[in-house]
């Protein structure tokens, strides 16, 4: 597909209703005529269609022999559910999913959130075992008084257990996160979210006073709305990086293989990984 201009439909699985759903096969014969590349179904709002998906992406790919992209929709279905369509996928020999996150549930919260940790539908189970490395450079003083690091909250991350300051071709700090909070200034004040641990008034005066930071380093902490990890301490280190160059983004770190910890309760303290990890390098 990727040397020549391609034609391609999507199609909307009905609501309810085989006489709405032979509409749809009928609209797909026609549309045959074209010679399309490929015909996409959508899952429908909230999955409600997805029993009407596969039997859709059946006809095409089986009746009509054209490749069907069929889409799955993670965020509205459980695990067994998913599980379910791509086994039935699977047996009419459908091979291409457009897998989606979807719309958050209008009553999205934190105990949605920890569902999808618990239900392996977020991959957050092995978080004791990453950490990720942050570039601090002017802002590591400010980070290391008061265990938090920023970063704008647009950029995703994988779920980590512990984060890392680099600066000078060097991991300088390492802590446990204990809080990840997202702020943003509006002509009303300081609206918070909390996406893990607590709000307190004193993280919110943290938060202030990095914004403050950010000001005398021309960073927009107010304006734009920014993520605070917050840590219980952060422990010095060095932990060198032995390759030319220095580092340009972020990186994680699996410390279960750096350290042979095959077990969360085994881990080591904070401070002694920290320890460990300066009798290392890394590249």
């Amino acid at each position: 597909l990727s040397k020549k201009r391609t034609l391609s439909f999507e199609v909307f699985p009905p609501k309810k209703g085989n006489d709405e759903i032979n509409k749809v096969f009928n609209t797909i014969k026609e549309l045959k005529e074209y010679n399309p590349d490929f015909i996409s179904v959508t899952y429908g709002a909230s999955g409600s269609n997805r029993n009407s998906n596969v039997e859709i992406a059946s006809f095409i790919k089986n009746e009509c022999n054209i490749e069907p992209l069929a889409h799955l929709t993670g965020g509205p279905s459980t695990k067994e559910e998913i599980d379910e369509i791509t086994k039935r996928f699977k047996e009419e020999g459908i091979e291409n999913i457009l897998a989606l996150r979807g719309d958050k549930p209008l009553d999205y919260n934190d105990d949605y959130c920890k569902y999808c940790y618990v239900d392996g539908l977020i991959l957050g189970a092995d978080s004791w075992k990453f950490m990720r490395m942050q570039l601090a450079g002017t802002t590591l003083d400010f980070n290391l008084a008061s265990n938090v690091y920023y970063d704008k909250s647009s950029r995703g991350f994988r779920a980590h257990d512990y984060l890392a300051l680099y600066k000078n071709k060097s991991v300088r700090a390492l802590g446990k996160i204990c809080a990840r909070i997202t702020a943003i200034e509006t002509p009303n004040g300081i609206e918070y979210e909390t996406e893990f641990g607590e709000l307190t008034e004193e993280r919110k005066s943290l938060i202030v006073d990095a914004m403050a930071d950010g000001d005398s380093h021309g960073y927009d902490l107010r304006t734009i709305k920014h993520r605070y990890f917050f840590v219980e301490k952060f422990y010095e280190m060095d932990y060198k990086k032995d390759s030319p160059g220095g580092c340009m983004g972020s990186r994680i770190f699996d410390l279960s293989c750096l350290l042979g910890v095959n077990d969360k309760d085994c881990m080591p303290s904070v401070e002694e990984i920290a320890d460990k990890l300066s009798h290392k390098t890394w590249s």
